[in-house]
């Protein structure tokens, strides 16, 4: 939730309309919004979790399990889309952790015949 405008003190904010600022706010992880009180436009970060140094976020504890998230150690994750990059490169299919929302590669099934 955002916090009160600097300048009138009012916390709701409204939406704004999608244009070049927007896309560069959105570039740099922040939403661009605007101020229903005084019609000032707001700088709201997307992720708050994400801004804090990785020293301070939680260590990966089960990171070791395979077919895991690397970051978080949890089974939970979907398929991402591929970038153009990664298309051009023939790379593998991409998933995406839905905890800590870190993007890796596929895990492979493990062959327990061997």
């Amino acid at each position: 939730m955002a916090g009160p405008c600097r300048k009138c003190g009012a916390e709701k904010t409204e939406n704004v309309h999608h244009g070049a600022l927007y896309a560069l706010a959105k570039l740099f992880g922040y939403r661009l919004r605007i101020c229903s009180r005084c019609h000032r436009l707001r700088l709201i970060a997307r992720h708050p979790e994400r801004t804090a140094p990785r020293a301070e976020r939680e260590p990966a504890s089960k990171a070791d399990v395979p077919g895991a998230c690397p970051r978080c150690g949890k089974k939970d994750f979907r398929r991402s889309h591929r970038r153009l990059w990664e298309r051009m490169f023939l790379r593998g299919p991409m998933v995406r952790c839905r905890a800590c929302h870190t993007r890796f590669p596929l895990p492979q099934p493990i062959d327990l015949e061997s």
